[in-house]
């Protein structure tokens, strides 16, 4: 893979990975706000302050330069099946107010390219997210 591209992964225990590029072009945060569309199956990703009522703490893997965050908490209240293997996004990118946009549905199975949760349909991303709380 292109190591210059954003890629962003989901294991199957619900822990999600970016790697450095992800992580920077998020801005670096610490912390995040977790979103979904359940309509459009989009998962968005903000950068908030650490001390932000539901924030999810992004974590440095300790070999390498991946950043990971938990979702295991946002996959059950949204009643997200965790996937059954690793999954990669599809095509992660960002909507005009900065929101980090992932379409849950269009997943792929991150070594294989096949998809693992469903249609991989390419999903409208005007979407209204509702919070993870």
């Amino acid at each position: 893979y292109d190591r210059n591209q954003m890629r962003i992964s989901m294991s199957p225990t619900g822990i999600l990975f970016k790697n450095k590029v992800a992580f920077h072009a998020l801005r670096s945060p610490s912390a995040v706000a977790a979103f979904f569309d359940q309509a459009a199956g989009l998962i968005g990703i903000v950068p908030v302050e650490p001390g932000t009522p539901n924030a999810l703490r992004v974590r440095k893997i300790a070999s390498g330069s991946q950043r990971a965050i938990s979702l295991v908490h946002f996959c059950s209240r949204f009643s997200l099946a965790k996937p059954k293997r690793a999954i990669q996004s599809a095509n992660p990118a960002f909507d005009p107010d900065g929101t980090l946009v992932l379409d849950y549905r269009a997943a792929v199975g991150a070594s294989c390219g096949v998809s693992e949760l469903g249609s991989s349909e390419p999903n409208d991303r005007s979407s209204s997210f509702a919070p993870f709380v």
